[in-house]
């Protein structure tokens, strides 16, 4: 993943804080938000969105996520907002994605290092994976959305109870 992104993500810095800038503005427009959810390059987004979230809510003093849990199709790790890195990668930082996550992915998916490059950088007990065979898309086939409906269900009542907790 390295070599393929590069190590200079200085470039990518600016953007990076204007696109959670504006997502900041659509929550406080718009939220709050119990989850949040991503396809490929959103579920990037979306990772960098958490990771910033909890740093921007420890250095208030706050505790936790202002989410309550993520659902990832097909998706890399969180960009980094800050240092050398491109991206937030499990060598490098330990578990930064506390809340509970669900990660779609697709065992034939070319980019599937990068999906459990993002699965590695999530809370190990209460991540969960569901791997649906096919390539870098979210299952349309019958059986299959069956299967991830329950599988999501599952997840998410699972959620209800560590919340009740």
């Amino acid at each position: 993943m390295r070599e393929f992104l590069g190590d200079d993500s200085a470039p990518l810095r600016r953007d990076v804080r204007r696109m959670l800038d504006d997502l900041y503005h659509l929550i406080e427009e718009h939220g709050p938000f119990h989850g949040v959810i991503g396809y490929s390059e959103g579920a990037t987004v979306a990772s960098t969105l958490i990771v910033d979230d909890l740093k921007r809510r420890q250095a208030k003093g706050l505790l936790g996520s202002s989410f309550t849990c993520a659902i990832f199709f097909a998706g890399w790790p969180p960009l980094a907002t800050e240092g050398e890195n491109t991206l937030l990668l499990s060598d490098e930082v330990d578990e930064i994605i506390t809340i509970p996550t669900f990660h779609v992915i697709g065992a034939s998916d070319p980019y599937l290092p990068g999906c459990m490059a993002l699965y590695n950088v999530c809370d190990s007990d209460t991540a969960e994976m569901f791997d649906h065979g096919k390539g870098h898309m979210i299952p349309r086939d019958v059986i299959t959305v069956k299967e991830l409906s329950n599988a999501l269900r599952s997840f998410m009542e699972r959620i209800g109870s560590l919340r009740q907790a």
